[in-house]
């Protein structure tokens, strides 16, 4: 009975992007937090996943949306910048974050919208 209040596919992709957007933000700012070790990896949510969740919205199967989970792994695709093998740069953490920022509020906000609609529907008020 309450699966079709949170089982369509729109509801379903804002929930996981918004998992995957918490995700992310934890990946980034250990990331920033971790701008002067040597030899550390940046790390990211996987690009496959990325791949996944895109086609899992474009065809709208609520089944598939909810059986993924952001995977965090090496970003393998970034220079070391510094001898000491370090790959993270600042710069590009603090636009990643900025931008993963706005789409976990853009997430959390249709989501806050569509539990504040079924609780008008619920209550009348």
């Amino acid at each position: 009975m309450i699966s079709p209040l949170f089982g369509d596919a729109q509801y379903q992709a804002f929930k996981t992007t918004l998992d995957a957007a918490a995700a992310r933000h934890k990946a980034l700012a250990g990331n920033i937090a971790n701008i002067n070790t040597p030899g550390y990896q940046r790390q990211d949510i996987s690009p496959v996943f990325q791949q996944e969740l895109q086609k899992a919205i474009e065809s709208g199967d609520t089944e598939k949306i909810q059986s993924l989970k952001p995977q965090v792994e090496k970003d393998l695709t970034a220079p070391a910048l510094r001898m000491d093998g370090n790959t993270v740069n600042l710069e590009r953490e603090m636009v990643e974050m900025a931008k993963n920022s706005t789409q976990y509020e853009v997430s959390a906000t249709f989501l806050a919208k569509h539990l504040a609609n079924l609780r008008t529907a619920i209550t009348g008020k």
